[in-house]
């Protein structure tokens, strides 16, 4: 008896067990995508308003190789480029930046002439950075009447040594600068033929020589022996020609590098002068000799400035000069390399100028810190190529309402801010390229999609390791409007180094280098949906196994998962979210 009762209570015990187990889910596969649902983010300024969180006049911030005191190359950080004059005919002094990328904004002055007041940036629908490797970034501007008709143009100098002129074909309460067709046949060339000759172009214009047409001074960054040289305009005004022979040096650098000039009358005698910045922050006074002056004959140093008690701005700067407050003393508009804009106040005299440590000027922050970046995610947007008020963020049911998230509390929005130009008449800005699409193993993300047209995007995010001969299922969900092209790929690369590279001495000295590296790629892609409803990507693949036989020891590939489109100019937004990467139990 008590035999049989231990057997049903061990019977008992074993059909519950069954009981539970049949009722217990299978545990879920992970999710390869980490931050698939774009849960995590960081936060940054939405700066397409000119204005940052603190309520500063900011632009962008951006930094290149360029000549140091060594004598060699290394990453610094470019200063705003800034201009000041009247650019709506109200008689109030309005700022122009040009950030150290391209884009180029308007601050209107909507205060008195005694008292100025800013509030939001308006971009120029103007992009001259469109070059290989970045060569035409670091715009620095100057505004002068080029046409005499009573508008400001803009005189345009780049990192290369290029100089452009933009003219204002807008009326004098309206400006408009227009696009280049060709930015390439827009250069006004300084030299008859030849290279260029010198770089990090910063120009300013005034007739020197009285002849009536419009000459260019440039301040360059060439390393030790640079100065501001005088350029004679051989042409007319509306067509400026100049060439080598008639450059002269106007101010010797004498050791200070990336000259930033302005020409002002300093000292009250009704001769244009010039004020330098430099590397070192410090502003140098060049004194026009007289009435006397011709062509040739140097504008000698005179000090450097003082602002408040501190010898310098507090290193590389560029700078602007106009009377902000009505006294009729010219004022220092400064731009700084944090993307800042500062002036400094002129409480000297006319003959005996004098100024006050610079302040920070204030805007209105329409946009503050909205822009949120998702963790582990790669995203390019255009902003290197021209593509203005784009955004790639994080958002949640209070920013969209109408685009609940799928997983979660946030998708992914690439899209647009609107313009706020009130001034300007902005359209969407126009650089050319093709829409090819580039290499998924390219590495550079911003490279590889320079020849897309401006307003492509792609996210990209790379993955772990991928098993050969595992099966995988890609997911994610997606929605839009005035999106095209829009597709997904997930590809996968094996290399290895399988013997030791060979150096092969040439003919005249030359060497050549035998690298001896395996590699193969592979990829799955498809088209996405772009409608108005949220719509799942599915996709199965299998990883084959690889055919090179000097990988056949590899169990593993890297992996690289991207989205890529185009999106209408201002209007166009796609949304994304819920990302998985599910592999296959065996």
């Amino acid at each position: 008896m008590k035999n049989s009762f231990l057997a049903l209570i061990a019977t008992s015990i074993s059909l519950g067990l069954q009981t539970v187990l049949a009722q217990t889910p299978p545990v879920a596969a992970p999710n390869l995508i980490s931050n698939g649902g774009f849960e995590r983010f960081a936060t940054r300024d939405n700066l397409w308003d000119g204005v940052g969180s603190d309520g500063s006049l900011t632009g962008n911030r951006f930094s290149i190789q360029a000549l140091a005191e060594s004598g060699t190359f290394r990453e610094m950080a470019m200063p705003i480029s800034v201009a000041a004059g009247d650019l709506n005919g109200d008689g109030l002094v309005d700022i122009v930046t040009a950030d150290p990328m391209g884009y180029v904004l308007v601050y209107f002055n909507n205060g008195t002439k005694t008292e100025h007041k800013y509030g939001i940036g308006e971009i120029v629908p103007l992009f001259l950075s469109v070059a290989e490797r970045n060569l035409r970034r670091i715009p620095k501007i100057s505004l002068f009447d080029w046409s005499r008709r009573g508008v400001l143009d803009l005189v345009v100098g780049n990192y290369t040594g290029e100089l452009f002129f933009i003219p204002n074909t807008g009326s004098p309460i309206a400006p408009q600068f227009r696009q280049p067709g060709d930015i390439g046949r827009a250069v006004v060339p300084t030299v008859k033929e030849g290279p260029l000759w010198a770089n990090l172009f910063s120009p300013a214009a005034y007739d020197f020589n009285r002849d009536g047409r419009v000459d260019v001074v440039v301040g360059e960054g060439s390393y030790s022996a640079n100065a501001v040289h005088l350029l004679l305009n051989q042409g007319s005004n509306n067509a400026p020609k100049f060439d080598k022979e008639n450059r002269h040096y106007l101010a010797y650098g004498d050791g200070r590098e990336h000259l930033h000039p302005v020409v002002v009358d300093f000292n009250g005698d009704s001769q244009m002068d010039i004020l330098a910045s430099n590397r070192e922050g410090k502003v140098g006074v060049y004194l026009n000799p007289g009435p006397n002056w011709k062509p040739g004959q140097e504008f000698k140093y005179s000090k450097d400035l003082l602002f408040g008690a501190a010898p310098s701005l507090g290193g590389l700067v560029t700078i602007g000069a106009a009377d902000f407050n009505g006294d009729n003393l010219f004022d220092i508009l400064v731009g700084r390399p944090n993307g800042k804009i500062s002036l400094a106040t002129n409480v000297g005299t006319a003959a005996e100028p004098k100024f006050n440590a610079p302040v920070d000027l204030k805007g209105e922050d329409r946009w503050g810190r909205t822009v949120r970046n998702p963790n582990g995610w790669l995203a390019d947007i255009g902003y290197e190529r021209g593509n203005a008020y784009a955004t790639v963020s994080s958002v949640s049911v209070e920013d969209n309402p109408a685009y609940i998230a799928q997983e979660g509390t946030h998708s992914l929005r690439i899209g647009y801010v609107p313009s706020p130009n009130r001034f300007i008449k902005f359209t969407s800005i126009s650089t050319g390229g093709t829409n090819a699409r580039p290499s998924l193993w390219s590495g550079n993300l911003a490279f590889e999609s320079f020849r897309m047209v401006n307003n492509a995007f792609i996210i990209r995010k790379s993955l772990p390791q991928l098993k050969i001969g595992g099966t995988y299922t890609l997911l994610a969900k997606s929605r839009g409007a005035g999106a095209s092209n829009v597709i997904y790929t997930l590809g996968w690369r094996a290399s290895k180094v399988y013997a030791p590279e060979q150096r092969v001495q040439g003919d005249r000295g030359t060497v050549s280098v035998n690298r001896f590296e395996a590699v193969e790629t592979g990829e799955v892609t498809g088209s996405i949906n772009t409608g108005g409803t949220w719509t799942t990507i599915n996709k199965t693949f299998t990883v084959p196994k690889l055919k090179d036989k000097n990988l056949q020891e590899e169990t593993k590939v890297s992996a690289v998962v991207d989205v890529r489109g185009i999106l209408t100019p201002g209007t166009g937004e796609i949304f994304f979210d819920d990302f998985q990467l599910i592999e296959k139990q065996q």
